[in-house]
């Protein structure tokens, strides 16, 4: 019975736990801004500059350094000492998007009225199809959720 349960109990790790861990983990830029580089070092080139709150998905870790994948699915590596975990974030992934003083079409849109693609924010709360969020100056809006990528 003890060696059935054993089994039972590995199997359980194997086929629900497993797949949770080997999942990709959200990061956020911590600092007011981030090199993001070709290689894990900082001889690689640099392939873009982020700002403060822009989510990125991880999917490896090397010697100080993630390999991520930004929204747009490009891959890059970021020092470890510049983002964090211990908050999400959400980065405008269309065009645009209206910025509002609550979570719904009904409420007004706040100046400015709307926010540009690669806007990024830290997620603060979430409200049915809206987000609550904040960006590096300290301003809060309500963003629709589709046209945000948050991480």
């Amino acid at each position: 019975m003890i060696v059935k349960t054993q089994v039972i109990f590995r199997m359980f790790l194997i086929l629900f736990l497993l797949p949770l861990a080997l999942q990709a983990r959200g990061l956020c830029v911590s600092a007011e801004f981030a090199n993001l580089r070709k290689g894990p070092g900082q001889q690689y080139p640099k392939t873009w500059v982020v700002y403060r709150y822009m989510p990125l998905e991880s999917l490896e870790k090397k010697k100080g350094w993630y390999r991520v994948k930004d929204f747009e699915n490009k891959d890059h590596w970021v020092r470890e000492d510049l983002v964090t975990t211990s908050f999400q974030c959400a980065v405008i992934k269309s065009e645009f998007a209206y910025l509002r003083r609550g979570p719904g079409l009904s409420f007004p849109k706040k100046t400015p009225y709307r926010g540009e693609r690669y806007l990024s924010f830290r997620l603060l709360a979430k409200r049915g199809d809206w987000s609550r969020v904040e960006d590096q100056e300290g301003d809060v809006v309500w963003i629709h959720n589709p046209l945000l990528w948050v991480r």
